[in-house]
């Protein structure tokens, strides 16, 4: 893996995964917060609401645990184990670049920046809880 990959392990072109580790890149998809806020920009400019309130409000989904006050990054992810960080060297960060991604993906650690991007670009839409 060149220097530059083992930074930016995910990549794409034209769409269709072109990923440095081909198996992690198709192993998963990505609903992004990036195209809401899009969205949302194009309504306020064009004054299209019907298009964010009609279609996309309805169909929208953030998973969240009552028990806990979080919005998990996925509805499995409070079912997954925790990850030993206490056991983990810190030499082995990142995560992705020491261990198998199907290890990763098997615990509960958010590495979707999604839901992150979403509380920092809406934080109006979050409580401080």
């Amino acid at each position: 893996m060149s220097e530059k990959g083992a930074l930016f392990p995910w990549r794409t072109i034209d769409g269709e995964e072109a990923s440095v580790y081909y198996p992690a890149g198709t192993a998963q998809y990505h609903i992004n917060a990036d195209i809401i806020y899009a969205m949302e920009k194009y309504c306020k400019a064009t004054g299209d609401t019907e298009f964010l309130y009609g279609q996309a409000a309805e169909a929208m989904y953030l998973p969240y645990d009552k028990k806990t006050g979080i919005y998990a990054q996925d509805d499995s992810f409070f079912e997954k184990e925790r990850w030993p960080f206490e056991e983990t060297p810190v030499d082995k960060n990142p995560l992705l670049l020491h261990y198998h991604p199907l290890v990763i993906y098997r615990h509960q650690l958010l590495k979707e920046p999604d839901l992150v991007l979403a509380q920092f670009l809406l934080s109006e839409e979050f409580s401080l809880e």
